[in-house]
């Protein structure tokens, strides 16, 4: 039998550590005053997004408790998600707390090729673990430009190269048109609505790396002739942030707890409700007290 060698690098995340509690994050999200920006109509459909890559934390919050989710997201920004959505993001601490002349000689590699990324920003970690894992390549004469806002099809860009699919867009062509017909085939796409050259909102960001979460990951066979195939039991959740995944059939629901095969499950970001009475694949997290609670859920085909 053939080896699958899957581009796996669990980030070996803690979910015992910090999982942000649902009814804070619906406050936050619908109710609390502080939020310095009027939650759309729009947003509010994209919500479980937002609270799913919050609860991985993968997303973050700005220094006054807001998201801005209508703020456009940076290629800086955008470079730190891809990392934490990879696994990676261990090694991004590792290089913080590594020697002195380690972390210099690290940045200094990576100013010389792109010059415009200071060894003193903030992402510049994230920025060269994406470039040294061909996720992103800058934007020519040795730029990256990490504080610009990132546009449309350089986002789908990184979210398809993550996913491992760069194989299929050079079967059909090339950068931005291949990677954005890629991305609409394996369903990256669902439920945003931009074109090319657009600036990409933080909402719009968190629904589409949302929706590459559960995508079966490409991944190269090896062998005599090496080949590319999509392996159906992996995906960012499982394979590189280590979240738990199970089968089974919704029985019940009451007062926000979500009854599986016998186990109780609290009813999280999901619209469990949905799914009453079907078996589903469920994604969910499990805190010190061994209360789990369930992040996506998906009808079971």
């Amino acid at each position: 039998m053939q080896k699958i060698e899957l581009f796996k690098r669990g980030r070996g995340i803690n979910m015992i550590k910090k999982i942000i509690n649902i009814l804070i994050v619906m406050s936050m999200l619908f109710n609390c005053t502080s939020f310095a920006m009027a939650v759309t109509e729009k947003e509010l459909e994209k919500s479980q997004a937002t609270q799913v890559l919050l609860m991985l934390d993968i997303i973050n919050g700005y220094e006054d408790n807001t998201l801005k989710l209508d703020k456009y997201i940076t290629r800086a920004e955008t470079a730190a998600i891809i990392i934490r959505i990879a696994g990676l993001e261990n090694a991004v601490k590792w290089l913080e707390k590594a020697d002195k002349q380690v972390r210099i000689k690290s940045r200094q590699r990576l100013n010389k090729i792109f010059n415009d990324v200071s060894t003193e920003h903030w992402a510049i970690d994230y920025i060269d673990l994406a470039y040294w894992e061909d996720i992103v390549k800058g934007v020519g004469d040795k730029k990256f430009k990490p504080d610009d806002n990132i546009t449309y099809e350089d986002l789908v860009t990184m979210i398809v190269r993550t996913l491992g699919y760069e194989h299929n867009v050079r079967k059909i062509g090339d950068y931005p048109e291949a990677y954005l017909s890629v991305a609409k085939d394996i369903g990256i796409l669902e439920g945003v609505n931009l074109e090319l050259g657009d600036f990409v909102k933080r909402s719009d960001a968190s629904q589409m790396i949302f929706n590459c979460l559960t995508i079966e990951l490409m991944a190269q066979v090896s062998g005599l002739e090496p080949k590319w195939i999509i392996d159906e039991n992996s995906n960012l959740l499982v394979d590189r942030l280590e979240i738990d995944r199970n089968y089974g059939k919704i029985d019940n629901i009451e007062e926000g707890n979500v009854f599986i095969n016998d186990t109780v499950y609290k009813k999280g970001p999901t619209n469990a409700e949905k799914y009453r009475g079907f078996e589903v694949c469920f994604y969910y997290v499990e805190n010190e007290k061994g209360e789990k609670t369930l992040l996506i859920l998906e009808k079971k085909t």
